[in-house]
């Protein structure tokens, strides 16, 4: 009986080390909707062809698909999509004619397999036969017993963790995992599930910085609306109505009034939590999500979205006030990633400005790129703002005279202008408490009823009583000056650049009495902390305030640093000694001071990170009137800006560069006084992204580096920002510049299966109904699609079944690149992976049975100059050879019930010793095998199919195998063309082609033109460019080839390179950009873009690129080793050669300039 094969099955065992399997290979017509596991079984346009060993013969020749081919009652059945409506159908060959058996309305037939009573296979969710007697019979099957699959069920969704987000301190942060939300404390307590949905997914969840609601997006409603819900879930409303499509990114306003949002389309909307109005406020031109920031005071926002008809963002900036929106920069520098810095004065961005070229060197190679662009920079907004690089003038200090004006004391009295700082009162207390440290520095505290601060350098002019002093509070600077005059300390403060001040006016308090009264440890302590360049400060001291209040023997205390303050708890004082623990955000510090009257000096310590220690003095104080230092939250304090003057006319003139590295530079947010971003580097490409801060009010100031990190996400207060990290999600304080690590678990839900696998069919139908490249869905009925799959989902039993019904309907669409990836995402971009503990190890040998010995066939050794892996017989002290035989590993010997396969098993990366056998002497050597063969197997193709090339043509022609358009294939293309590139003609070889990125530069490289030549006295001459081919091409292509592969080919004939040899390309040419997962992390691919010519016609995408000379390869020429289109194809360039060979000009004769100028012809 003849040996039934398919084509492509034959091509794939004789070229199995030629094809990739990565994702960009598709199915030729996705009505067959295979996924990634089944898209080898339906490739291309498959035919089915017959042989008997010798000879084969063709037997099917429809463009689309011809598969799964099988005996029946003695005649060849098969699966093809050639009925009247495109659905795979069973057909029988009837000697030169096709007979349609069995085809469905509705669905697609799958699975089929051929034995004793006929060809069982499934139609939807029904299992078929053709019986012995060629009739359908639909079988009934019914299983009894239970069902697990479909048991309503409590599960952990830890494992399904897609998104953590902070609370507005870091206390909490919201999860979202397997469709649900999830408040879970970072400290005591339990998590808590806010929706627990099957039948609906909740996805985004954005804490307010008030802490009142967590927005999120959810399809209860049937599409994905805007909600709110309260973090102990007791209330919740719908803030969007009547949307279509996805939410991208949610931003909250700093008040929590309003909240921004994007949509999958690139618009930006604005919602007002009150009223629940939106408004929309602008349209990226290319879809994305702008990069939203509002101003500290919430009066401002800006955005930057792509500008229209140019891969160029721009930067918006957005009166709330006013409702007026105006470009702040053009995009002539790619500006984007707006974060507002002091007090929303400045803004940092992201421009394009570096630009230093990389050259590939070598004398071959002129190519050039310009990586690493992005630059930070920071403008001021404000037209009364002094420049950022002004100069700072030193002046000449001299001491005081002695007997001079003293203003050391406590000094009370009073303040105006507090109503333009937005208090309810103009007129408020004050108390300024002065002193000199031991070094003779007047230094002091200030309290006013917006907070209390230390002083940390007074300047006071003795012989005139002048003094001035600032100081930073949150992110504004207040300035403070005045006059000691006739026991009177007065004079005015101002918000720097605000327009906001007042007056103030003291006189001394007598303070003998109270302060010999007061407990021994009561007062403002001023304290000096060292040792805090271990922690990664750029210093190693930095001044912190410590007040203690006392209630008779009961002491409270809070802690001040960086303009915050912290509780201390269990605090005590015993015999001089005082001990507390400050919680600070995200850390714990113990204190131990010893005090001496007013001077204390102690040590620090954070338990297991570090420790150091203090000194300092207490302050001069009252004790009628004690300090009370500033809340981290203060409701009644809010700073107007209603005088602030907007100069956004000189915003790009005034931008100056901060000092971090040119990079890629994104996720710009501000915490502490840091603005903190994410930086990487294309040029060392195995660096992963880091997490850099930078002070913006020192131009000078350098970049510090904290680790890797994906993303910022700030904590509403300021205090720190919550990091995406490769190994997961830590707490970032700004003030230690340390991470604590952020554990997420125990986020359980109730699992109604059908209730969550109905929500992923629509989820996925919902993702290709809003976001496929054209909106008319190929003209499928789209809704039908969705009925006919949910129909299916009443009898699936398990998630594989929902995944076969996904994959059924987005494969009505005929279209190519639509898959279902049953491992989300990730099955783009896993990397190299580290091989399972049994894995097989490879020794880069081919094995053969033989005369009872495993023996080497043949060392797969590539050529040197090309191969790409190491082989792992070189380090070996003798040179294993074919036919030598291997008698055992590690001392336990091989024979006819163990192979080298069983006896390698679990060796890979470990050194084994081998003993060999050869012409009856045996010798040993130390080998530590590979996970894989492939790429040496791949290069030593290559070889095989190079050396054929240069065989036949007496090295006049160069082969080039490019296995992808992604980094393999561009460095298949690179490196293998300027190792055959002097020769006269090139063969490029893309079949089974991978795709990639679109192959602009593989062409660019292909098609240098010869443009002038260089005479030299010594040596050859050169020619213009030095990096280009002048001679004849052309390209080897068939129909596994597809995506990028589609292209390649595509434009190397619009280039006119050279003629196309081989069969039609698969004709994929659509493209991906990701988009969101389903509830338990598997994900579908939706075509959301395609090509189309200048014609205005649509290309390649569902037909291919065809041939110019159609040469199919013959199944057992090709198990034979015989290459009928590589042998076409280096006929081909031969005769190029023969008819237009490449030659280079004349060398003019040596030119005469005895006399003015160059010869006529020479001009």
């Amino acid at each position: 009986m003849p040996i039934m094969l398919a084509l492509l099955l034959l091509a794939g065992m004789a070229h199995a080390n030629a094809l990739n399997a990565r994702p960009a290979q598709r199915p030729r017509r996705a009505s067959t909707g295979y996924s990634f596991a089944d898209k080898a079984a339906l490739k291309a346009a498959a035919d089915l062809w017959m042989s008997d060993g010798a000879l084969a013969s063709r037997l099917t020749t429809f463009t689309g698909t011809d598969t799964a081919p099988m005996w029946h009652n003695g005649k060849v059945h098969f699966l093809s999509d050639n009925t009247p409506n495109h659905r795979l159908g069973l057909f029988r060959l009837d000697d030169d004619d096709h007979t349609l058996r069995y085809a469905s309305d509705l669905y697609d037939l799958r699975e089929p397999c051929a034995g004793p009573g006929g060809i069982i296979f499934r139609e939807g969710s029904k299992l078929k036969i053709l019986n012995d007697n060629d009739e359908i019979e639909t079988i009934d099957i019914a299983l009894s017993g239970a069902r697990p699959g479909l048991a309503p069920r409590r599960i952990d969704a830890t494992p399904y963790l897609v998104q953590v987000r902070p609370g507005p301190t870091g206390r909490e942060v919201v999860a979202e995992a397997y469709g649900d939300l999830f408040t879970v404390p970072l400290g005591d307590g339990v998590s808590r599930n806010l929706t627990n949905t099957s039948h609906a997914a909740e996805r985004s969840g954005a804490w307010s910085p008030n802490g009142a609601w967590i927005a999120h997006t959810s399809d209860q409603s049937g599409e994905y609306e805007l909600e709110l819900i309260r973090p102990d879930g007791s209330e919740s409303r719908r803030l969007s109505q009547g949307s279509s499509g996805w939410w991208t990114g949610i931003w909250w306003h700093p008040e929590s009034t309003h909240l921004a949002a994007a949509n999958h389309m690139g618009e930006l909307i604005l919602f007002d939590i009150e009223d629940g109005t939106s408004t929309l406020l602008a349209t990226d031109a290319q879809a994305s999500t702008p990069e939203v920031a509002f101003s500290p005071n919430g009066q401002h926002m800006a955005w930057s979205s792509f500008q229209p008809h140019r891969l160029r963002r721009a930067i918006a900036f957005h009166d709330l006030g006013t409702g007026v929106t105006q470009p702040l920069t053009f995009g002539d520098r790619d500006e984007h990633a707006p974060c507002f810095v002091d007090g929303g004065r400045q803004l940092a961005f992201v421009a394009s400005h570096a630009f230093a070229p990389v050259y590939a060197g070598g004398a071959s190679d002129s190519t050039w790129i310009y990586p690493d662009r992005e630059v930070l920079m920071l403008t001021t907004l404000t037209s009364d703002h002094s420049p950022l690089t002004a100069p700072v003038m030193d002046r000449e200090s001299w001491e005081a005279d002695a007997g001079a004006l003293d203003p050391t004391g406590i000094w009370e009295g009073t303040l105006t202008g507090l109503l333009g700082a937005g208090l309810s009162e103009d007129e408020g207390a004050l108390e300024l408490q002065l002193w000199r440290d031991e070094n003779g520095t007047l230094t002091g505290s200030i309290r006013t009823p917006m907070q209390t601060v230390a002083l940390p350098q007074v300047e006071f002019d003795a012989s005139t009583g002048h003094m001035r002093t600032s100081y930073g509070f949150r992110d504004i600077e207040i300035v403070v000056q005045g006059k000691l005059a006739e026991g009177q300390l007065s004079g005015d403060w101002e918000v720097t650049g605000m327009g906001i001040g007042g007056q103030w006016s003291t006189i001394a308090e007598d303070q003998s009495d109270s302060a010999s009264e007061r407990h021994p440890a009561a007062g403002v302590w001023n304290l000096t902390l060292q040792g805090l360049s271990a922690m990664g400060f750029p210093t190693d001291e930095a001044p912190v305030a410590l007040e203690v209040i006392a209630d008779g023997s009961n002491l409270e205390a809070s802690f001040m640093a960086m303009g915050q303050d912290a509780e201390v708890e269990d605090l005590r004082y015993e015999d001089g000694i005082l001990e507390g623990t400050v919680m600070a955000t995200g850390m714990e510090i113990q204190l131990e001071a010893n005090l001496f009257g007013d001077e204390a000096e102690g040590v620090w310590i954070i338990p297991e990170v570090a420790e150091g220690e203090f000194f300092g003095s207490r302050a001069p104080q009252s004790e009628d009137d004690p300090v009370e230092l500033e809340s981290m939250v203060n409701d009644d304090l809010v700073v107007g800006t209603d005088e602030m003057v907007l100069d956004l006319e000189g915003v790009l003139a005034r931008a100056r560069h901060l000092n971090v590295p040119a990079g890629n530079i994104s996720t710009l947010v501000g915490a502490g006084n840091h603005i903190h971003l994410v930086w990487s580097t294309v040029v060392e490409p195995e660096q992963p992204p880091l997490h850099v801060t930078i002070d913006p009010y020192d131009m000078d100031a350098e970049v510090n580096f904290h680790g890797p990190a994906l993303l910022l996400d700030p904590l509403a207060d300021g205090s720190g920002l919550l990091r995406t990290t490769p190994e997961g999600w830590d707490l970032f304080d700004a003030m230690s510049m340390q991470e604590e690590p952020v554990l997420v678990e125990g986020l359980f839900l109730d699992l109604e299966p059908r209730e969550a696998w109905r929500q992923m069919i629509i989820d996925a139908w919902r993702l290709f109904r809003d976001t496929f490249y054209v909106e008319n869905m190929h003209a499928v009925d789209w809704d039908a699609a969705l009925d006919e799959a949910l129909i299916m989902l009443d009898d699936c039993g398990d998630r594989e079944d929902v995944a076969r019904v996904i994959r059924e309907m987005i494969a009505e669409l005929n279209v190519g690149h639509a898959y279902y990836l049953s491992g989300g995402w990730g099955m783009f971009d896993r990397g190299a992976q580290e091989p399972p503990r049994d894995a097989v190890g490879f020794l880069g040998v081919d094995w053969v049975y033989e005369q009872d010995h495993w023996t080497v066939e043949k060392v797969v050794q590539p050529e040197p100059g090309f191969q790409a892996q190491h082989h792992p017989l070189e380090d070996a002290g003798v040179r294993v050879q074919a036919g030598d035989r291997l008698l055992a590993v590690n001392g336990r010997p091989l024979g006819s019930d163990r192979s080298p396969w069983a006896a390698l098993v679990g060796t890979v990366g470990f050194g084994i010793e081998a003993t060999f056998e050869r012409e009856g002497n045996t010798f040993d050597i130390m080998v530590t095998p590979i996970g894989s063969e492939s790429e040496l197997r791949h290069a030593a193709w290559i070889d095989t199919n190079r050396k054929k090339v240069h065989e036949a043509t007496d090295g006049r022609v160069g082969y080039i195998y490019v296995r992808n358009t992604g980094i393999e294939g561009q460095t298949d293309l690179v490196s293998q063309f300027f190792a055959e590139m002097h020769r006269e003609a090139l063969i490029i070889d893309e079949r089974w082609n991978g795709g990639g990125q679109i192959p602009t530069r593989f062409i660019e490289l292909l098609n240098r033109q010869p443009v002038s030549w260089w005479a030299r006295r010594h040596g050859d001459d050169w020619r213009s460019p030095s990096d280009g081919h002048f001679g004849p091409k052309c390209m080897l292509i068939n129909g596994l080839a597809g995506s990028g592969g589609d292209m390649f080919p595509w434009l190397f004939r619009r280039s006119n390179l050279g003629p196309l040899i081989g069969t039609r390309t698969w004709g994929g040419l659509v493209g991906i950009t990701g988009g969101p997962a389903l509830l338990d992390g598997a994900a579908v691919a939706v075509p959301t873009f395609g090509i189309y010519e200048a014609d205005g016609t649509w290309a390649v995408e569902g037909h291919g690129v065809a041939p110019d000379l159609e040469v199919i390869d013959d199944p057992v020429a090709l198990w034979n080793g015989q290459d009928l289109q590589l042998e076409a194809g280096i006929n081909a360039m031969m005769e190029a050669l023969r008819t237009n060979p490449p030659r280079n000009p004349p060398r003019p004769i040596a030119p005469d300039r005895s006399g003015s100028g160059a010869a006529p012809e020479d001009q």
